[in-house]
């Protein structure tokens, strides 16, 4: 009706005035309020609707979970030298007046139900019982990765926009049962919910991504117009030859490998602030972050 289109259009327009003048992800649950409020209509008059669904895939040790972390403002995902991510973590921000504990369970996606008691945790302090939880995954299983097994993370959160995230396990080459652990869950994950899903195709700066795993699964499932290409440790590129940043800056603006939304850089220097939560400490990373693009003229 044309009631129902004057309020699509008012809500769009509200939206980009908010878009326009967001920093940072906090002010983006702005934007997610306006939406929420037309949420069930389009539940209703598109059959099918699912809200959209974030999904990280990339090969092991290119900065995934730091990447997740700064999204979710916090330090939730593990992070190793080592393989941090062993089983997909699914993780559901909801929108609550006041900040409460996260709730962390363990499914059996073979059988479609919970593993024991959920564990209703602190936020910042989240990161201690999903390691422990994903170590339980694993127990038992052929290969380091559990491929039937999920763990599922409920943020209840006044700040941060409603929206779905999903890391899976780096890809690996080798051995050979863990390469295929690895490749298969990324493949099984694309698979679901395609229309609803955006992919971020996370690859260190170092690397070319023409030898990403990630993106030729990208490319062979026809997901570019759904994929955001993320280089990863863009700030260990000051120590190298200046043709190295102007690759970067070409990868930056040109992005054949990518189209049509290409690359984005990100650096993974930590922030250090004694005395304050991780929270806080991720927001400052985020402005620094900030400061080096505009310095390197990224």
């Amino acid at each position: 009706s044309k009631a129902e289109a004057g309020t699509a259009t008012a809500t769009a327009t509200a939206g980009n005035e908010v878009a326009n003048e967001v920093t940072g992800i906090e002010q983006l649950s702005t934007i997610f309020k306006i939406l929420d409020e037309v949420r069930d209509d389009l539940e209703q008059m598109l059959d099918g609707w699912q809200p959209p669904r974030i999904v990280v895939i990339g090969q092991q040790n290119h900065g995934k979970s730091t990447l997740l972390n700064r999204m979710v403002l916090n330090q939730l995902f593990p992070q190793a030298a080592s393989i941090c991510t062993r089983v997909p973590i699914k993780i559901d921000i909801r929108r609550t007046v006041v900040p409460l504990p996260a709730k962390v369970e363990l499914w059996d996606t073979d059988e479609n139900k919970a593993i024991g008691e959920p564990r209703f945790i602190p936020f910042d302090e989240a990161f201690k019982d999903i390691g422990e939880v994903m170590q339980q995954a694993v127990e038992g299983q052929d290969v380091e990765i559990a491929t039937n097994r999920e763990l599922r993370v409920t943020i209840m959160s006044p700040s941060l926009p409603p929206m779905s995230l999903l890391d899976l396990p780096g890809l690996v080459e080798f051995p050979p049962e863990l390469r295929k652990a690895t490749y298969s869950l990324v493949e099984k994950y694309l698979d679901q919910h395609q229309d609803s899903s955006i992919v971020l195709l996370v690859n260190k700066a170092d690397d070319n991504p023409n030898n990403s795993a990630a993106l030729g699964i990208v490319k062979a499932k026809g997901l570019q117009a759904r994929t955001v290409g993320v280089l990863t440790f863009c700030d260990r590129l000051e120590g190298f030859p200046s043709e190295e940043h102007t690759e970067l800056r070409k990868m930056l603006a040109n992005p054949e490998e990518l189209q049509p939304h290409g690359f984005v850089a990100v650096s993974n220097r930590k922030c250090s602030v004694d005395g304050e939560s991780n929270h806080y400490r991720l927001k400052m990373q985020g402005k620094k972050e900030l400061d080096w693009i505009e310095n390197n003229n990224l």
